[in-house]
């Protein structure tokens, strides 16, 4: 039989040549096909290169990323098999700009990471460069066609908050504002400033903050104070406006935000503006200094009547200042009504035009349907920065007569049989208090009924009504259960403010209640002698 093609040709071309041939062909087929994928997979990749491995992905990726400690780098397709994770940097043909103190390990078959210890984590304000040249295979040993570039940024420098801080001056704010990270100081000074209508730009100082406490692992300084290098100017608005620049102490990326970081405006001159109060309904309104008194709503005294400045003053300022006629009410010869009013600083306030600073008179003295004068010398009356009025005061108010009111301040009174008391309510001007209730007696169980009680005393006073509770009861002692409604209606007032219980009795009853027994002490009230 032949072995080999070219001992075909030797053949005759007989039947039996014929067939002999047959034979070796199919025979060649068989073989072939029998031989195993992985050899014939082999050859053809040693004849024709497989395809260039790619990358995906490497993260971080942009500008302004957040601060880590981890490059990843993601391939197109697996290029270890799992097991040896950990690689030498001599291994990977990444090289990194700035140098980063790479741990290089693959966290799965086609994903490989750049871990960083804590101390060797970004740097903030920095551009980190990466170049992944050709030379990680897979185990075709495919490659990168070509050196992939990439890079990325931390963040910048940048002002993240700010908030007023108090006033030096009547045109000279001070701001206090934090930054994400260290900061040199001249660039504040340099990028940040005041803007102010039609262009004029006032040149900031930078001044650190005393009052910022670092902590013990952040020595850098990323509070500051900063203030206008010349007054504001007067009756304009001025924005405080940061501008690209800013450098930071930790990188070398510049900041980029543009941006008004605080709106502000100088305090104007020192002026009287009039007094702030409320009506009946809890409206509140002004009345100005040159409104003449027939034109004007009468203040209602419960509702407070605070005196109004253009610029920041205090109480003890004003009382020394303004004289009020007539007098406030005293209790006593030595009693300063002006105790009642708390005094402090409005320096810490931003201002912002029409703003308007206020003094709140003492409520408890104020007289209620009174005409009342206010009047101050010019000089006589000073704001926090020592500044005289512009002018002086000489106003007059009225004040209306008072809400109507009511007070119940013991809703379960405990009235002693044989006594003459009652229990009280409180009231102010209050035309009629009508009562619902229930009583409850030894001879009668229950009964209803209803009662209409008149006050009786000077307006605009709190006068003690009485509920007329033994009354009610009809007994020597007894229960009463009820409520009110008043003439006329009191917005806001609820029904458990007018609810009460009460009860005449000749017995104290104390009770320990227990889940399987119980214990009752009864006390005869006028003895005080324990009752069996």
């Amino acid at each position: 039989m032949p072995t080999s093609l070219d001992s075909l040709h030797a053949v005759p071309c007989d039947k039996q040549g014929v067939r002999a041939l047959s034979k070796l062909f199919w025979l060649a087929v068989l073989l072939f096909s029998c031989l195993p994928s992985q050899i014939l997979g082999a050859q053809d990749a040693e004849k024709t290169p497989g395809k260039a491995l790619q990358i995906l992905r490497i993260t971080p990726d942009g500008d302004e990323v957040p601060m880590g400690r981890q490059i990843v780098i993601q391939f197109d397709r697996p290029v270890v098999p799992l097991g040896r994770m950990e690689r030498d940097t001599t291994e990977i043909p990444v090289s990194i700009e700035p140098r980063l103190n790479c741990r290089w390990r693959w966290l799965g078959p086609a994903t490989l990471a750049c871990n960083l210890d804590e101390q060797d984590a970004f740097r903030p304000a920095t551009e980190y460069r990466l170049v992944v040249s050709p030379g990680i295979m897979t185990e075709d040993k495919a490659t990168l066609a070509k050196a992939r570039h990439h890079s990325f940024s931390t963040e910048r420098p940048r002002i993240t908050d700010s908030w007023f801080k108090t006033w030096l001056s009547p045109r000279m704010p001070l701001t206090s504002v934090r930054c994400n990270l260290a900061m040199d100081k001249a660039s504040l000074s340099a990028h940040l400033y005041y803007l102010a209508a039609g262009g004029t730009r006032i040149p900031a100082k930078i001044e650190e903050d005393p009052d910022y406490e670092r902590s013990p692992e952040r020595k850098d300084n990323r509070m500051w104070l900063v203030s206008p290098r010349t007054e504001l100017p007067p009756d304009t608005a001025v924005d405080l406006v940061v501008e690209p620049g800013l450098v930071s102490l930790q990188g070398l990326l510049l900041g980029v935000e543009k941006r008004v970081v605080d709106s502000l405006h100088a305090i104007p001159e020192f002026r009287f503006l009039g007094v702030a109060c409320t009506d009946r309904d809890n409206q509140p309104f002004k009345i100005t200094p040159e409104m003449p008194l027939a034109d004007q709503q009468p203040c209602l005294p419960s509702g407070g009547v605070s005196l109004l400045f253009s610029a920041p003053v205090k109480a003890e300022h004003v009382q020394a200042g303004l004289r009020l006629t007539p007098a406030l009410t005293r209790k006593t010869p030595d009693d300063d009504p002006w105790e009642q009013v708390y005094s402090y600083s409005q320096l810490a306030e931003p201002y912002s035009r029409g703003k308007e600073y206020s003094i709140y008179l003492p409520e408890a003295i104020l007289t209620a349907h009174r005409a009342y004068r206010l009047v101050s010398a010019a000089d006589a009356l000073k704001d926090e920065f020592g500044r005289s009025l512009a002018a002086p005061v000489d106003m007059r108010f009225a004040t209306d007569h008072r809400a109507p009111d009511f007070a119940l301040l013991k809703n379960m009174p405990v009235l002693e049989k044989g006594l003459d008391t009652d229990a009280h309510v409180w009231s102010v001007n209050l035309g009629q208090l009508r009562l619902n209730y229930q009583i409850v007696t030894a001879d009668e169980p229950k009964a209803t009924g209803s009662d209409l009680i008149l006050p009786v005393g000077p307006r605009d006073a709190a006068i003690p009504v009485p509920l007329g509770i033994r009354k009610l009861v009809g007994k020597p002692s007894g229960l009463v259960q009820g409520h009110f409604t008043v003439q006329p209606a009191i917005p806001g007032k609820s029904s458990e403010e007018s609810w009460f219980f009460a009860q005449v009795t000749p017995f104290q009853v104390h009770l320990k209640l227990g889940h399987h027994n119980s214990l009752v002490w009864i006390t005869d009230l006028e003895s005080g002698e324990p009752v069996p």
